[in-house]
């Protein structure tokens, strides 16, 4: 990973913003975009039924089923 172009955290990186200044914005701009609704449910929904079934403790928030977001994503694909 370029320094220049990466922040280094262990196994993962991050863009360096200031890096990417100038580089294609307009490119991305007239491409064509598309937008989809769509429901995430967290790996985590259903945490707190575990211990009843499975007789153990989990770690981590006791969710229920209510783990989950609705969202609307709007992208610009080629094409």
């Amino acid at each position: 990973m370029p320094p220049e172009l990466f922040e280094v955290h262990g196994t993962n990186a991050e863009t360096r913003w200031e890096a990417m200044r100038g580089q294609g914005y307009r490119d991305l701009l007239a491409l064509p975009s598309e937008t989809i609704t769509a429901f995430i449910e967290c790996a985590g929904n259903g945490r707190s039924f575990f211990t009843g079934q499975q007789g153990q403790p989990v770690s981590g928030t006791a969710w229920r089923a209510g783990a989950g977001s609705g969202s609307r994503w709007c992208w610009r694909r080629p094409g």
